[in-house]
């Protein structure tokens, strides 16, 4: 499915016009580019997208509890501080030497990105949002496994021993992987994620896991100046599709493309995924080019 220039989004029973997207703003005018992934994910998730920008730099960043030896989630009553989005906008600043920088996120991480686009609007070109959710809880009626995460008890309990089953082995990550996506995108992860979450404490992830399902950006969402693009895999089964167009409403200027994959559509279908994030990246005034 193909968004034009004006906005317009159609597929099957979905119609869709958002506000047209303006290029060449000065806001947009920047190169500099930032990958936020999901929650379960590392940054070297977006290892095949990386080696598209060849020698160019990009910075990645980590969510919190993500990272081996951080636990400040489990030293606090607010699972993500507001200092940690300080000093995650420090770095993106840092990285776009005084010009806005274009973020690429995944899943919740672009929950996260929202929230840092409204923050500190100056600091962000655009967005590129790849199977987003508006709202933690993704319009599911019931999802037990949401409830079971968020229990203190049974969580608690049952985690830490999944957590080391699913990465015991790369046989074990690729079936875990497989709630997710299927072979052969499940083969592509790289296997540094694997060896990077296993270091991780599974506690400070689930309280991020909990963050993130109290989460409801809806009135956030109105506020987000940037323009936006969202990617939809349109046989999304973590955030349905028509979840994401409930998002694509609440952006004041923003596209959306769907496209024939999952949850991890640059992993699914990269050529696809490639040809629209370099477009989008020229269109919004950078000089990145495929």
């Amino acid at each position: 499915m193909e968004v034009s220039s004006a906005g317009w989004c159609k597929h099957a029973n979905w119609t869709q016009q958002a506000t047209p997207i303006h290029t060449g703003h000065d806001q947009t005018n920047s190169e500099a580019v930032a990958f936020i992934p999901g929650l379960f994910e590392t940054p070297e998730i977006w290892e095949p997208v990386d080696r598209w920008f060849g020698h160019r730099p990009v910075l990645h960043l980590d969510l919190p509890g993500h990272t081996p030896g951080d636990t400040e989630l489990l030293q606090r009553q607010d699972p993500v501080p507001q200092s940690w989005f300080d000093r995650t906008l420090d770095r993106i600043e840092e990285h776009g030497g005084g010009r806005p920088v274009h973020l690429v996120a995944h899943s919740s991480g672009a929950m996260v990105s929202l929230i840092l686009a409204v923050r500190r609007p100056e600091v962000i070109g655009s967005l590129v949002l790849v199977g987003a959710p508006l709202t933690g809880r993704r319009d599911r009626p019931s999802d037990a496994a949401a409830e079971w995460l968020a229990c203190d008890t049974r969580g608690a309990l049952v985690l830490p021993w999944l957590w080391r089953l699913a990465l015991s082995s790369r046989w074990c990550f690729e079936k875990a992987l497989g709630t997710v996506t299927a072979p052969p995108a499940s083969r592509d992860v790289p296997e540094a994620m694997r060896r990077k979450l296993a270091g991780c404490d599974p506690e400070a992830v689930r309280q991020f896991a909990k963050w993130v399902l109290d989460q409801d950006l809806g009135n956030l969402a109105e506020k987000v100046t940037q323009p936006c693009l969202l990617v939809v895999g349109k046989q999304d089964h973590v955030v349905p599709p028509s979840h994401q167009m409930r998002l694509l409403r609440q952006l004041p200027q923003s596209q959306a493309h769907i496209v024939n994959g999952g949850h991890l559509p640059f992993l699914e279908q990269p050529a696809e995924f490639r040809r629209l994030l370099f477009g989008w990246l020229a269109e919004q005034g950078g000089t990145v080019r495929d």
